[in-house]
């Protein structure tokens, strides 16, 4: 289930740029693999059409190739900055 879980929300962050929180609407199929009432075959067969999906989605990609890496670094000093006040 988790590895489901992560495969959809690989693909929805980048297609979005947003990171995939709310599964509601995946909730019962997610949870029917959990439990195993999805035969295995149906969760193989699943995973693999996310893994098609996200290398489309990794090849269509807006977000940028790295990290900002001097934003982040910015951000830091700004959060490090602030606890000490």
């Amino acid at each position: 289930m988790h590895m489901i879980r992560l495969l959809l929300a690989g693909i929805h962050v980048l297609r979005t740029g947003e990171v995939l929180v709310d599964v509601t609407p995946l909730r019962d199929r997610l949870l029917a693999v959990r439990d195993g009432s999805t035969p295995f075959e149906t969760v193989v067969a699943w995973a693999a059409d996310l893994q098609d999906e996200l290398a489309s989605a990794a090849a269509a990609t807006p977000l940028p190739a790295g990290p900002d890496l001097a934003a982040i670094d910015a951000l830091l000093h700004r959060v490090r900055e602030e606890g000490l006040k």
